[in-house]
């Protein structure tokens, strides 16, 4: 029957060569799996509470970062509402300062009007 329908050769080729590929991986799975059991012994109490100290250690320090970068957050945001504020005395003077500069020349204006334009000639 092969010798007289190729095609179904072929594929019957190609299943095998299919079921080949996932043999291999199953193989490479089981062995996995077989690794971490075997070693799943090695790991003791004490390798869990080691862990465990560190991680506790590591969090703590963690902490500490967290609450001196919210001290720090805290103290720059307040520096900014005091540059706010500094901001808005100094746009505020400087509004002051442009009115009078731009009202002394009409006040001049206004001055030289008043007195008919005449000036003392020393």
């Amino acid at each position: 029957m092969l010798q007289s329908d190729p095609q179904q050769h072929q594929q019957l080729q190609q299943d095998y060569a299919q079921a080949q590929n996932v043999q291999h991986q199953v193989k490479q799975q089981a062995f996995a799996l077989t690794e971490v059991v075997q070693r799943r012994a090695h790991f003791s109490y004490t390798d869990s509470a080691g862990m465990l100290n560190a991680d506790n250690d590591l969090n703590d320090k963690l902490r500490q970062r967290l609450e001196h970068e919210e001290a720090e957050r805290t103290r720059t945001r307040e520096q900014l509402c005091q540059y706010q504020t500094q901001f808005t005395q100094f746009s505020q003077v400087l509004a002051s300062l442009k009115s009078t500069h731009d009202t002394k020349p009409r006040h001049a204006e206004r001055v030289e009007l008043e007195t008919g334009g005449y000036r003392r000639v020393g």
